[in-house]
């Protein structure tokens, strides 16, 4: 079957990722349906209004929701809906883990869909609760510790995250053990940074809308000092890139299905610090913009994090070449430009 003849559906259509996901998937080739809800959905509709090839779909609760139709001829399916850190509270955000994977898993093998690629993420990793040096290399069958009970009993965003993420992770792979003939494969990337998607601003109504790219905002917001507890990050474009070749890949299939599992790092020890250095070096229009590099942290020391984690993994069964990922620079200068471009949008629109 061609890619022009395959539907691949997309959870959080409208998100940083999701809408990454959508755009690239249709410049692949690919029939696209994604799901969203409420005003996002409409958005949706608007940023793709142009696009035979892409149908944008409701899923008002992924918990609940009858997925049948949503699910209808579908090929492969991305699942990479999730709230972000503190932005679900902790009941919330573990429910969405246990019950709305099961649902969609439930409803993709009553499809008859053989390929699911899930967006997991690093922290489900042992880092968070093993003491440097963190610099070995994990495997696909090492996961954090972190319970539902702890995560209850923390409270703390940080820690229900990673147990969302965990239990979303292990999920689906109870549900490839269960289903043999179904490829069920996990993308564990680092913090996203990254321009938008073109037409993004449809779904972009203020800075939450950004995602993890709030980081990359945050350097040319002179008052920013808050930043996110890792170093670890990789440009979006790749990690996209990643989750397109799963659904092609055939060299999956072979592998056990608790080795489907695959972490990415690609800037290892990236440095806030050095990103404001960057941009005043690159940008020097933004200067009386940017956040004081002071108040920026370093990169940690060496023996905390590698500087890259998975490529050759990800090289040996996806086939994208270690040497082909985007810099760190490029993706700061591109993060920071998109984000400025879409600062403008909303300041016209406002008048």
């Amino acid at each position: 079957m061609s890619k022009s003849s395959q539907i691949v559906f997309v959870t959080g259509a409208s998100g940083f990722l999701g809408f990454w996901l959508v755009y690239q998937l249709l410049e692949a080739g690919y029939l696209v349906r994604g799901s969203a809800r409420g005003k996002k959905l409409e958005g949706l509709k608007r940023a793709f209004a142009g696009n035979d090839r892409f149908e944008a779909v409701e899923v008002a609760d992924v918990i609940t929701s009858d997925l049948t139709d949503a699910f209808e001829g579908v090929h492969a399916l991305i699942h990479s809906a999730a709230p972000l850190v503190g932005r679900a509270d902790t009941e919330a955000a573990l429910k969405l883990a246990v019950e709305g994977t099961r649902n969609v898993f439930e409803a993709a093998e009553k499809a008859g869909i053989k390929k699911i690629v899930v967006t997991g993420s690093l922290a489900t990793y042992p880092n968070t609760f093993v003491p440097p040096p963190w610099t070995h290399g994990w495997g696909p069958r090492d996961f954090n510790p972190i319970t539902l009970e702890e995560a209850k009993q923390q409270g703390h965003p940080g820690f229900v995250y990673i147990a969302e993420k965990t239990i979303t992770e292990k999920t689906a792979l109870e549900f490839g053990r269960k289903f043999t003939d179904t490829d069920v494969i996990i993308i564990c990337p680092p913090f996203l940074y990254g321009p938008f998607a073109p037409g993004f601003e449809h779904v972009a109504t203020d800075v939450n809308s950004m995602s993890t790219n709030e980081y990359m905002y945050g350097l040319v917001v002179p008052t920013h000092t808050e930043y996110p507890p890792a170093t670890s990050a990789m440009d979006i474009r790749d990690t996209v890139r990643i989750h397109i070749a799963a659904i092609e890949s055939d060299v999956s299939r072979s592998l056990p299905v608790d080795e489907k599992r695959f972490i990415v790092n690609v800037f290892g020890r990236f440095s806030f610090q050095d990103a404001i250095q960057l941009l005043l070096n690159k940008r020097p229009a933004l200067k009386t913009r940017l956040a004081d590099p002071t108040k920026a942290p370093a990169a940690p020391p060496a023996e905390y994090y590698a500087e890259t984690l998975g490529l050759e993994r990800i090289e040996e069964v996806f086939g994208i070449p270690v040497s082909s990922y985007i810099t760190w620079q490029q993706t700061v200068l591109e993060s920071v430009d998109s984000a400025l471009a879409l600062e403008k949008l909303w300041q016209t629109s406002a008048l």
